[in-house]
């Protein structure tokens, strides 16, 4: 039994020893708040007043302990004016400087009724169209997170002029880019419906901003960057589609050149050879554009279109060197004939012409010997004067 106090002593010594000495919580304060002017958004150089008052609840919150407490704000040239007030009454002044107010609470054994100040100070120039700063920022007990910051937002109308016109610019690029996948040959349908939804969203920026909706208007500015980037991705991933598919064809035409010029002999075997590394080369393309490199991809599919053109134009070479050594053939083959048949064309000619003087020659004697013997008697004696 005195083992199991002993035990349970130790166990809550230990427990104590864990756990934070009247630790403060969020639930301990209620704080109010007045802006002036009290509005969305706040410009460069404006200034702005915030009154806050930190309601310690129960008051006796803060009693019999020493708190620290700072306030930090983002204004510039920030005037603080602030006080501690005791539940039993009667204040005393919160030290401050320009950019926090900082100071503690003693120890007390009366209660704290509220800690207020007044802030007054100049919006800081910010970098970008709209942009939240710290109003005020508390810290108390060395916690920065035990009360929610007090924070507005700013915003520089004259960046949105520039990101305007940088918008039209790129939007401008995108449309080059687009044009030129066009030329190409590229489908580039996709592209221009994400363009024209670029150009809306500008539109509906501009209104925005005219209405002093100034988070709607950086919203539709970034939204219309994305589809700008996104249109001239669809543009390059066009061109890369188109490049491989060319590619494929480039090759079929290839291999069909290579089939014919094997038709009519030639040796294709290096050519063949090479056909199949660019082939290669255009599985990488694809693999490129899977991956959504798409200028990679046309720059590879590119090269396998150039290389299989040269071999096309190789085979086609090959082919007709061949049929054109083939037709030389036939034509001497042709023109031996030819000769040959006017050769024999002119034996004949001139047989005949040498049997046509022969019968000439006979048919003039036998005229001859026929007028001799119809003149009579005398014949034979002239016969024999002829001879």
């Amino acid at each position: 039994m005195e083992m199991r106090v002993r035990t349970g002593i130790l166990l809550l010594i230990l427990l104590l020893s864990v756990l934070p000495v009247n630790g403060l919580k969020a639930d301990d304060f209620k704080v109010t708040t007045i802006l002036i002017p009290s509005k969305d958004f706040y410009q460069e150089g404006e200034t702005v007043q915030v009154k806050v008052t930190i309601y310690p609840d129960p008051p006796s919150v803060l009693a019999k302990r020493k708190t620290p407490i700072t306030f930090i704000t983002d204004l510039e040239n920030a005037q603080w004016v602030g006080s501690i007030n005791l539940e039993i009454g009667g204040s005393r002044p919160i030290e401050s400087s320009e950019s926090f107010l900082s100071d503690e609470i003693g120890y007390t054994n009366d209660g704290i009724s509220s800690i207020e100040f007044t802030l007054t100070g100049k919006v800081p120039a910010v970098a970008s169209f709209t942009k939240n700063i710290t109003l005020v920022k508390f810290v108390i007990d060395s916690q920065e997170d035990l009360l929610d910051p007090i924070i507005v937002k700013a915003v520089n109308p004259g960046l949105f002029d520039s990101k305007i016109s940088n918008l039209d610019d790129d939007i401008a690029n995108a449309e080059i880019v687009i044009d030129g996948a066009k030329d190409y040959g590229a489908d580039v349908t996709k592209a221009e419906e994400v363009i024209k939804e670029a150009k809306d969203l500008r539109e509906e920026a501009v209104n925005a901003k005219k209405a002093g909706d100034y988070d709607i208007a950086s919203q539709k500015i970034e939204e219309a960057e994305n589809k700008v980037s996104e249109a001239t991705t669809e543009a390059e991933k066009a061109m890369a589609k188109y490049a491989i598919d060319k590619a494929d064809e480039s090759i079929q035409s290839a291999t069909t050149a290579l089939l014919e010029a094997e038709r009519e002999g030639a040796s294709i075997t290096t050519l063949k050879f090479l056909l199949d590394d660019i082939k290669s080369k255009v599985d990488d393309a694809q693999e490129q554009y899977d991956a959504g490199n798409y200028n990679k991809a046309k720059e590879l599919a590119e090269k396998a279109i150039s290389g299989s053109d040269t071999i096309k134009a190789e085979a086609i070479k090959l082919r007709d060197d061949i049929i054109k050594k083939k037709q030389e053939e036939e034509k001497k083959k042709e023109e031996e004939q030819k000769r040959l048949q006017e050769e024999a064309a002119k034996q004949r000619k001139l047989m005949l012409l040498i049997g046509g003087v022969g019968i000439g020659v006979i048919v003039v004697v036998i005229v001859l010997i026929l007028v001799l013997i119809q003149r009579g008697g005398g014949g034979r004696g002239r016969w024999d004067e002829l001879r």
